[in-house]
């Protein structure tokens, strides 16, 4: 069996291998947050790698700024992380509240300290989103209404219950935002010196909608009919038919219908031969899987390893059998019928031989007192798998 012969018939592993290779693998979701080696003695050690490095530049610029204003001007890049972990700008740019309990720990840095930037926990972002929302999702489009009417702000689905929580939520809103635009790219600015009329056409149509517009009258298609009189004529003669039904014989008819169900139903006869059948063959399917699954053959390491290679060069022939057979996997071109014809005779041919050999299996398994009868069971299914493709184009030319 060639190469190509092999593969022709897993197509589909060779099509999902190229596309896993294929892809492009995006950025990892998690937000860079370097853990700490705690030693034996109990020093911390942080491992910096050229590739934490750069996630930490990408992931914070204002650390990349700081970097590259004092490295090689003020400090070794040693003496630059050994600082930086040890400055309230870590602390802050990590991701979890905890690092809100060691704040009366860090110790003052006067270059680190310069990038500091107030902490984000107001109600109001600091940063205010630059793309366009719908309005039928946006939280603060009625926000205008509120001063007018004297109601107060919706605060239901506004953080800010806990303010030292607000900057991790926001932090992680940016971390989500720059995955998206690392994939879709940068979104457009829709922030404007005020709205134009066709902005505001649009913002229109995103609150319209049609439920709201009520019941408004729709011209229909008109229906051309030549005897208008008779069709309300059909109709009302079938209305008055049906108004005729008697109540009360009807009524009479479906008691008497009911009445002495309890022996009636008594007379309805089932047979459970049919039930116990099917449940008698399904027990005994399951008692032997049960059977096959818990045998262990009687038989050598070596002569194991031997059925096991018959089987396994049983279905790879079956395989590239039935692959020249049936018709091809959508993608995959069909082979002239004169070559397909020789791949298949070749294939019938192998399986003949090991039609002859297991028997040789089974025949050597009885002559060292092996299992030779749960030898042949396991290659049943396999002798008939054989004998079903080899019938199929018949026997040796």
């Amino acid at each position: 069996m060639s190469e190509g012969d092999f593969w022709a018939s897993r197509q589909h592993l060779v099509e999902e291998a190229a596309a896993i290779e294929g892809q492009k693998r995006g950025k990892s979701s998690r937000l860079i947050d370097p853990k700490p080696d705690v030693s034996t003695t109990g020093d911390i050690k942080i491992s910096i790698t050229p590739q934490l490095q750069m996630d930490i530049f990408e992931e914070w610029p204002i650390v990349k700024r700081a970097y590259d204003e004092n490295v090689s001007n003020n400090m070794t890049k040693e003496e630059f992380w050994k600082r930086y972990f040890e400055s309230q700008l870590y602390h802050n740019n990590r991701a979890s509240v905890r690092s809100s309990a060691t704040q009366h720990r860090v110790k003052e840095d006067p270059i680190f300290d310069k990038y500091l930037d107030p902490l984000d926990n107001e109600i109001e972002p600091r940063k205010a989103r630059q793309d366009s929302v719908s309005r039928l999702v946006d939280l603060v489009s009625t926000r205008e209404d509120h001063g007018q009417t004297g109601n107060t702000l919706d605060v239901t689905m506004q953080a800010g219950k806990q303010r030292s929580s607000l900057p991790l939520i926001r932090k992680f809103n940016e971390h989500s935002e720059r995955l998206l635009n690392s994939a879709l790219g940068e979104m457009k600015s829709s922030q404007a010196a005020g709205p134009t009329s066709a902005e505001k056409d649009v913002a229109f149509n995103d609150i319209d909608m049609e439920d709201l517009h009520g019941g408004e009258g729709q011209v229909g298609i008109a229906l051309d009919m030549q005897n208008h009189q008779r069709y309300f004529e059909g109709r009302s003669g079938s209305s008055a038919a049906g108004s005729r039904v008697d109540l009360k014989t009807a009524l009479t008819r479906l008691k008497a219908q009911t009445d002495d169900w309890e022996s009636r139903i008594r007379m309805v006869h089932q047979d459970g031969q049919a039930g116990a059948d099917a449940f008698r063959a399904i027990t005994s399917a399951v008692s032997a899987r049960t059977k096959v699954k818990s045998t262990k053959l009687n038989v050598s390491p070596e002569f194991l390893k031997q059925m096991q290679t018959m089987q396994s060069t049983t279905g790879e022939y079956l395989r590239q059998f039935w692959f020249h057979i049936t018709p091809p996997p959508e993608g995959v071109p069909r082979l002239p019928v004169e070559e397909r014809a020789q791949k298949i005779g070749a294939m019938r041919d192998r399986l003949l031989v090991i039609q002859k050999r297991i028997p040789e299996l089974v025949s050597q398994a009885a002559m060292h007192r092996w299992d030779s009868t749960a030898v042949q069971e396991a290659f049943a299914p396999t002798m008939a798998a054989i004998e079903r493709a080899v019938g199929l184009v018949g026997g040796p030319s």
